[in-house]
């Protein structure tokens, strides 16, 4: 079975296609965290979402995106030419 496609990030035409980075207020009783660049929170609503009811089934299938991504960049890296001299 597919997962659902990843929600929206609601950025446009023009628009850095990476979170910014930054603070996150969380509500009471949550650990407060400072997100790089590049990463997203994702509620666990959505997460729950991507797993079609199942909150680890979500877990899973974002970890494997991640580590796609990663394989991705590694490979498009690899290709680059080295520094300059």
């Amino acid at each position: 079975m597919r997962p659902p496609s990843m929600p929206s990030t609601g950025m446009g035409r023009g628009k850095t296609p990476f979170a910014s980075g930054g603070t996150h207020r969380t509500a009471p009783g949550h650990v407060p965290i400072i997100a790089a660049g590049g990463e997203f929170l994702i509620h666990s609503d959505v997460v729950r979402d991507i797993g079609h009811g199942d909150i680890s089934a979500g877990h899973k299938v974002l970890d494997k995106f991640v580590l796609n991504v990663r394989k991705k960049y590694a490979e498009t890296l690899k290709k680059l030419p080295g520094p300059k001299k």
